[in-house]
């Protein structure tokens, strides 16, 4: 479950970083500046979660913690998506 909310959140954040952003007058070097800050802002703002492993817990309850570890991080991704989205357009770049 874990390699497949990695890979989900990967893809989500490789295809915003993607999308075609433009601005009036800002230069390449501003556009990977600008797309730096917004990432680590972005990343900061909706943080990831994992819980160390316990192996105290029956393997229902692993596969129920990283169910909800899964959803949890495949929220993050979309949150992560909105504000750098949000970052970027308040340094006046669209789409």
């Amino acid at each position: 479950m874990k390699k497949i909310t990695g890979f989900v959140i990967g893809a989500v954040v490789l295809l915003t970083g993607c999308a075609n952003w433009n601005h009036p007058t800002a230069t390449q070097y501003d556009f990977q500046r600008d797309q730096a800050q917004c990432n680590q802002f972005a990343s900061q703002a909706s943080p990831r979660t994992q819980t160390p492993y316990n192996p105290y817990l029956t393997p229902m309850q692993q596969a129920q913690k990283s169910q909800y570890e899964g959803g949890a991080n495949l929220g993050a991704a979309f949150g992560q998506m909105g504000a750098f989205n949000n970052c970027m357009q308040a340094k006046g770049y669209y789409k």
